[in-house]
């Protein structure tokens, strides 16, 4: 691409505003946990007018859910959830979130550093950076649907039977429930079974282990055909001036990258409001700054004039266009019918009728020969 018309494109603001999306990154997957509880996942959601928290565990797919009542979506009930979390199934090594307004509080910030727990935030509107998250919402949905109390109550027979019954359901490939992956035995639930399911059994431990073979195969495979059109973005550096994406498609808020952070994230400060947003490289465009034009080298101060070149020959003299004959300055732009005649040579007659008057004038001196001479006559 010509660079005029690269650098016309680059200052259009027009134009970047309804640029397509850009195209999505190689996928980075989280790397799987080794053991139950070592990376859990937290989000909120609504059914009908109520709030509900769902946990899941990373491993197992044990799924864990609260109902928050009307102005329970604080801080210190969800610093109280996952003191019980942690009390019960021990305190993980990270945990996962959207970054909704609980999860960036101070208090639940300083009490996740007590407990020594990684915060991993998903950057805005970009769920897939917390998959699991958003599969654990898709099934806490189908679980409270139908099954709540009165004032969307999660404490009644039907909601925990629901639960019961997920915990007991084998996961899609490994045909193991979360209740045997983490504790090697299934539940007794109020559906009839034998009742040498609900002992433990070797095969169910080592079954457990292969979960991580699993894991690793299916996310081998999902790189290999989430990459095939996925492309790579240049990083961005602290104090780049980029365009936003929101969710309309349109490229029409303005920032500064404030920090650079892992996993192709950014801190953005927006423009006018000045509020501090976290955000994905696939939705940032980098603005590139106007540029001037270079000058050329006789307008450099100290360069030598520039002379035009001038053919000696029948053909139309063709000058420079970035000569000004006027002032003898490059950068003029002339049109022709502008450019001074050339003096005439004086003719021989008129010379010698002129070397009369020589105590009066002085031909060498003379700028216009035929004006001067009138002048002096």
């Amino acid at each position: 691409m010509n660079a005029s018309i690269r650098n016309t494109r680059e200052n259009c603001m027009t134009c970047t505003r309804i640029a397509p999306s850009q195209p999505r990154e190689p996928i980075t997957l989280t790397q799987s946990p080794e053991w139950p509880f070592q990376q859990i996942v937290m989000d909120l959601f609504h059914v009908g007018d109520h709030r509900y928290l769902a946990c899941t565990d990373r491993l197992t797919g044990w799924l864990i859910l609260y109902h928050l009542s009307q102005g329970q979506a604080t801080a210190s009930r969800l610093i109280s959830i996952c003191r019980e979390i942690f009390q019960a199934y021990g305190s993980p090594e990270e945990l996962s979130s959207d970054g909704g307004p609980p999860f960036t509080s101070l208090p639940f910030k300083q009490f996740l550093e007590k407990w020594s727990v990684k915060h991993r935030l998903s950057s805005v509107a970009y769920p897939q950076s917390n998959g699991q998250a958003e599969l654990a919402v898709k099934t806490a949905k189908r679980v409270v649907d139908g099954n709540t109390g009165p004032q969307g109550s999660l404490d009644n027979d039907k909601a925990a039977r629901a639960i019961l019954q997920y915990r007991n359901t084998p996961i899609q490939g490994i045909s193991l429930s979360p209740a045997q992956l983490l504790l090697h035995r299934r539940f007794q639930d109020y559906l009839p079974s034998h009742p040498t399911l609900y002992k433990s059994h070797p095969k169910w431990i080592g079954a457990a282990r292969k979960r991580e073979i699993t894991l690793s195969r299916h996310n081998t495979w999902l790189i290999e055909m989430y990459n095939r059109t996925a492309h790579s973005l240049r990083p961005l550096q602290s104090g780049d001036l980029v365009v936003l994406q929101r969710n309309n498609r349109l490229w029409d808020i303005t920032g500064q990258v404030i920090e650079a952070l892992p996993n192709r994230q950014y801190h953005i400060r927006v423009d006018g409001s000045g509020r501090i947003t976290l955000q994905n490289r696939r939705f940032l465009r980098k603005l590139e700054t106007p540029t001037s034009p270079k000058p050329i080298p006789s307008a450099l101060p100290g360069a030598p004039p520039h002379i035009p070149q001038v053919r000696e020959t029948n053909s139309p003299v063709i000058l420079d266009p970035q000569f000004d004959l006027r002032t003898q300055q490059p950068g003029g732009n002339i049109t022709p019918e502008e450019v001074p005649e050339p003096p005439r040579p004086m003719p021989a007659k008129l010379a010698r009728h002129l070397r009369g008057y020589s105590h009066i004038i002085n031909l060498a001196e003379l700028s216009n020969p035929y004006q001067s001479a009138d002048e002096a006559l």
